[in-house]
């Protein structure tokens, strides 16, 4: 049912949104714990990978997911956290709809003009919540905000090779194999930062399989069922629930402006989902009258 890719896209964003959150009670490094994730995550879906190989051209999107989704985007949020209140970092996440959506229509997808208008308002937006907390901590702040924004730009990349992925390969399976593929990037470098802290190991277990890799899951599902547009849109949403739970674990004060801005780039984030829903799906990888290898689904 066309419903259940909108249904899959905020129930990742929900998942993705507690990671945000709940990443930064972890005392190991950012390394060792988007190591430890990718793992449990990796092999707790690997049953499928056995079961289902995925195609061997496959392979470059697959080393190219791994890469930027799998490692870098998870490492980056983690670094961001160590000097980012969670609930800003969740806010910036939401840059994650602008780069997806202009990476998209550069691959094809079209959106309207108020989309469009939406995409610019959430850099606005971004550039406001990101200013520095004040004190001591301007400069750790900044680069913890990009941190963020990096991230976004990184999961951007993923969300849209992934789309052409989730069309022609099992969708548990990929989960599985860009996991894999992410923790053996990730490995020589977390062994070197000094690897994990035993306490971390109950959240790591929740982190890879209850949020990570089903987060991915769901996202994928979206992705499958409604195109990157849609639901890199939607996901936003995490937004919301990140900077919830962030603000209840973690509270730290925000300035005004940063509140305002936070709560407009969510309201965009809305435009976003709305204005992608009335377009019509492309899906790569198959002809079309036009002679581009794109066709408009309705």
């Amino acid at each position: 049912m066309r419903a259940l890719g909108p249904a899959s896209a905020v129930t990742a964003a929900l998942l993705f949104g507690s990671f945000v959150a709940l990443g930064k009670l972890a005392v190991s490094p950012p390394l060792a714990v988007s190591l430890g994730m990718n793992l449990v995550a990796g092999l707790s879906f690997l049953p499928f990978l056995i079961r289902r190989p995925l195609s061997r051209g496959s392979l470059p999107g697959l080393l190219a997911i791994g890469l930027f989704g799998g490692a870098l985007a998870p490492t980056l949020v983690l670094v961001a956290l160590a000097s980012t209140a969670p609930a800003l970092a969740a806010f910036l996440t939401t840059t994650e709809a602008a780069f997806t959506i202009l990476i998209a229509y550069r691959l094809g997808e079209r959106a309207s003009r108020r989309a469009y208008a939406a995409m610019a308002g959430l850099a606005v937006g971004a550039a406001l919540v990101s200013l520095p907390l004040g004190g001591g901590a301007v400069l750790a702040s900044s680069l913890g905000a990009l941190a963020m924004v990096l991230a976004s730009l990184c999961w951007a990349v993923d969300n849209n090779l992934s789309r052409r992925l989730t069309a022609t390969q099992d969708i548990p399976a990929l989960v599985a194999a860009k996991c894999l593929v992410a923790s053996a990037v990730l490995a020589p470098a977390a062994i070197a930062s000094g690897g994990f802290v035993a306490a971390d190991l109950p959240l790591l277990l929740f982190l890879g399989l209850a949020v990570h890799g089903a987060a991915i899951l769901f996202f994928y599902r979206g992705l499958r069922e409604i195109g990157a547009m849609r639901t890199g849109a939607i996901f936003t949403l995490s937004s919301v629930f990140g900077a919830v739970v962030g603000h209840l674990l973690f509270p730290q004060p925000l300035q005004a402006i940063q509140v305002a801005a936070g709560a407009g780039m969510v309201a965009l984030a809305l435009v976003l989902a709305i204005e992608s829903s009335r377009e019509p799906r492309v899906v790569p990888g198959r002809p079309s009258g036009g002679g581009k290898n794109l066709t408009k689904l309705p």
